[in-house]
């Protein structure tokens, strides 16, 4: 697989979105911060050299006595936390809400991992948005899943963190084990599903749970209806917008070539709702495409097609697009050098 070096989006600071008190007050298990424990140890110092009184009953009154193991990394901080250390910081040190805002924003920038407290489970701190993790996001809006985490606790009263991309091919969900590892350290496996005819890819973890949802709006459970092209996405350049196409064509595209009929020659989507897919036609308009969507029933059922039998379209899309999952891009090849 090859992926654009260029552009590199900086990421806005995100560390509010994984708070949620709703959640970690139930599980007591709130989100945290590795690799900051030089910049907890200065506010410690700070605090200490400018506070009157004596320190220990402060950070007891404030719930904040891990800090004393905090700033030497025994353990990581919860980010909700730290935003109480940092509220704290700014009144006793007189500090402006311009200073405090950038050194939580050079937290954000140093931070190394989230993890749960005590967990030894770490999930990378993604800073910067580029074409794989774009293309990463594209399967996961396509083929992934996030667990509804409020349906499993009225039903199993628990909480399920679960996240899970599943493919009729093992060799496509292989490539995308290994940009997970790239990308977050996550590391995880494929399996055999379904009496092996499927496969998938299933992982359990808070950090990234709750990442996929805040940050890239990803929705709990059943997708229908609620998948639309996440905000940091539609903002970015046309490049990354390619690449996130390039990840849902690999997820949900598919390629058909029928020697019968020259006019059965398509590449096309196809989605139970239409949100996803007006979204998708604009960008495809953005390079250059004039694919037409239709509504398609049998029996029962209605589903939607985003697609295009035009061959020089089929050709273009071949040379400026194309599939990334290996099985996927030998399909579109063969029906490329067939086309009558």
């Amino acid at each position: 697989m090859y992926f654009p070096i260029e552009p590199k989006i900086n990421l806005e600071n995100y560390l509010n979105l994984l708070i949620d008190d709703k959640i970690d007050n139930r599980t007591n298990c709130p989100i945290c911060i590795d690799g900051i424990s030089e910049i907890l140890d200065k506010i410690y110092k700070d605090l200490k050299e400018n506070y009157g009184g004596y320190f220990q009953k402060l950070l007891k009154k404030h719930g904040l006595m891990g800090l004393y193991s905090w700033k030497v990394d025994r353990y990581p901080i919860p980010i909700r936390k730290l935003k109480i250390l940092l509220k704290l910081w700014k009144e006793i040190c007189k500090k402006s809400e311009k200073e405090c805002e950038e050194l939580y924003n050079k937290i954000f920038q140093k931070a190394d991992y989230f993890r749960l407290f005590k967990s030894p489970l770490r999930i990378k701190s993604i800073k910067i948005l580029d074409s794989k993790l774009a293309y990463l996001m594209g399967v996961i809006y396509a083929d992934g899943s996030l667990r509804d985490i409020w349906r499993t606790q009225r039903n199993e009263k628990r909480f399920r963190f679960e996240f899970s991309i599943v493919d009729s091919d093992k060799e496509n969900l292989e490539s995308i084990i290994k940009i997970l590892n790239e990308k977050f350290s996550i590391k995880t496996n494929v399996k055999s599903v379904y009496d092996g005819r499927w496969y998938r890819i299933l992982f359990s973890s808070n950090v990234f749970h709750r990442f996929l949802n805040k940050v890239f709006e990803m929705p709990y459970g059943y997708k229908k209806g609620k998948l639309k092209i996440p905000e940091i996405i539609e903002d970015s350049p046309l490049i990354i917008k390619k690449y996130f196409l390039i990840g849902f064509m690999d997820g949900d595209g598919t390629c058909i070539q029928n020697i019968k009929s020259k006019n059965s020659n398509c590449v096309s989507i196809s989605q139970s709702s239409t949100e996803i897919l007006l979204d998708l036609k604009k960008i495809l308009a953005e390079l250059g495409f004039s694919f037409n969507l239709y509504k398609k029933t049998r029996d029962k059922h209605i589903w939607y097609v985003l697609e295009t039998k035009d061959k020089k379209q089929i050709r273009k899309f071949y040379e400026k697009v194309g599939f990334l999952y290996p099985t996927k891009a030998r399909k579109l090849e063969y029906v490329v050098k067939n086309l009558i």
